[in-house]
């Protein structure tokens, strides 16, 4: 069953994929990106300077694990799991 099934996680949480071995694929948002980008825009508000812009993309970044099939276990290894 695990050959058939891929596992991606969300938030890239240091609790669970903060480790060399990085079982747990994940998608990281980038949340100290999307806080410096929503106090840039409101301070910009405050002050009354003008925004030519309303939103503010901020990219995620796929972080790769062994939960996806992208990385292989090292030396055969059975993970435990997550």
């Amino acid at each position: 069953m695990p050959e058939d099934v891929a596992l991606v996680g969300h938030d890239n949480w240091v609790k669970y994929s903060d480790s060399e071995a990085r079982y747990l694929t994940t998608v990281d948002p980038r949340l100290v990106d999307v806080g410096v980008a929503a106090s840039d825009l409101l301070v910009r508000m405050i002050n009354e300077q003008p925004t030519e812009e309303n939103v503010r993309h901020v990219p995620c970044e796929l972080v790769l694990g062994y939960s996806s099939g992208a990385r292989n276990a090292p030396d055969g290894q059975q993970l435990p799991f997550v």
